[in-house]
């Protein structure tokens, strides 16, 4: 990728990198220092975000981790670890640090005297906990986490706040490398920081942990890890006026139901302005809220008979899953059909009118016609025309002039040639069942 710069300098001047870079490795204190200043001033008007350029030399690198061990001038600490903040939120340059023992010199540094040295020193660790967990060691092997949550009690410094947390929500991201004493504590102190008039920096950051975290969690998860009253602190936040906020307590309230942190919804559900908030995120024009919010449907509508209650007893809201099933954004589309056919898992014979009556068959055809989620929209037309059979008189099919309408019969038909021996017989199944009786 070519480098952009915001304000493109002069050849010759400021963004002269061979002769930066020889400055900086000439062994003089004040042209290194010097040199220094003119590296992070270059780097600071760059644009990229991502690059597989090679910035700096591997020398320079090598001579900038070596002078966060020159505590007999702090001003080259102070330069060099703030221009690694920046080399290291590189993905290709966070795993050149990593593999010159980058993580252990960081660590060091996170109890320095100096302020700007241990922020510093913190967001360079976030960055290279970024990293996929295959690319560096287990995390308990490094002592880093202790003096983290420990130095969070007790400086109460907002930039040191900041940088701190954000370390930590990128060390979720290896849960799977995490003990479940250093899990609690995480959760503990980020539920503690979580507030609705919060520094916004700092609570997208304990979101996005707390995300990360219950992302990578299963139901045999300990539910001990995570503060009983968490929901009702999340609860607030869904009125946000921050959509990234909103979109991050979405997912974190929709991983909680995924890995039974309510021993059953009831909580959740009676929770004062939940349900109806979470409608309202469903019609909400930022794209990744309403997204969300129908992801969040489905998996409460999955989880509990009263989930489908407290959802389908809104004909709004079933006529929005309805017609969302068929919306032109493909991310949108798929978590408003997930949200669909998982009502029909649950669904009684009234509540599967309400959807057929909003258009669940010509819906359905319309992902069938795409070739999208076919065993899933094969299995929800199985369970609707099966309450539609228990509804009707005379062992007819209630829902069968719907079937017609959307011209369903003859695609179920099509699919029993479908090469996919599950999707075929699934469609000969509801053919035999349904519309040869």
């Amino acid at each position: 990728m070519e480098i952009e710069q915001k304000n493109p300098m002069q050849p010759g001047k400021d963004n002269d990198i061979p002769s930066i870079e020889a400055g900086i490795l000439s062994g003089d204190i004040n042209s290194e220092v010097s040199n220094l200043m003119r590296l992070g001033e270059y780097l600071n008007n760059l644009k990229i975000v991502e690059t597989n350029e090679e910035i700096v030399s591997d020398g320079v690198l090598d001579k900038l981790l070596t002078f966060l061990e020159r505590n007999d001038h702090p001003d080259l600490v102070i330069e060099s670890s703030a221009i690694l903040v920046k080399l290291s939120s590189f993905s290709n340059l966070a795993m050149r640090i990593v593999e010159r023992n980058g993580i252990k010199i960081f660590e060091k540094l996170i109890n320095h005297s100096h302020k700007d040295i241990v922020q510093n020193a913190m967001l360079v660790l976030g960055n290279l906990f970024s990293l996929p967990t295959t690319q560096i060691h287990k995390i308990q092997d490094y002592g880093i986490l202790g003096n983290v949550l420990e130095m969070l009690r007790l400086v109460p410094e907002e930039r040191i706040q900041k940088a701190g947390i954000y370390l930590l929500s990128r060390v979720c991201q290896h849960q799977s490398s995490l003990n479940s004493n250093l899990v609690k504590d995480i959760t503990t102190l980020m539920t503690s920081l979580i507030d609705f008039e919060k520094d916004p920096d700092i609570l997208r950051s304990c979101l996005y942990g707390l995300k990360e975290l219950t992302e990578r969690m299963s139901k045999d998860s300990p539910n001990m890890l995570f503060d009983p009253n968490l929901h009702m602190v999340l609860i607030k936040l869904l009125h946000h006026k921050d959509p990234g906020i909103v979109s991050l307590t979405i997912r974190i309230l929709g991983n909680l139901v995924s890995i039974g942190y309510f021993e059953d919804l009831s909580s959740l559900l009676a929770a004062e302005g939940f349900i109806s908030r979470v409608l309202e995120l469903a019609n909400s024009p930022d794209k990744s809220v309403k997204r969300d919010a129908l992801w969040l449907i489905s998996n409460v509508v999955v989880e509990a008979e009263n989930g489908i209650d407290a959802i389908t007893s809104s004909d709004k809201t079933v006529k929005l899953i309805v017609s969302d099933s068929e919306n032109p954004d493909p991310e949108i589309r798929k978590a408003a059909f997930l949200a669909l056919i998982g009502t029909t898992s649950q669904a009684n014979t009234f509540q599967m009118e309400k959807l057929v009556e909003a258009g669940f068959f010509r819906s359905i055809m319309s992902t069938l016609e795409r070739g999208e989620f076919l065993p899933d929209a094969l299995e929800g037309i199985k369970n609707v025309l099966y309450a539609g059979q228990m509804k009707g008189p005379n062992n007819t099919n209630a829902f069968l002039n719907y079937v017609k309408e959307a011209n369903l019969e003859k695609r179920i038909k099509d699919l029993i040639k479908h090469p996919d021996q599950n999707i075929s017989e699934l469609a000969a199944e509801i053919d035999h069942s349904y519309f040869k009786v």
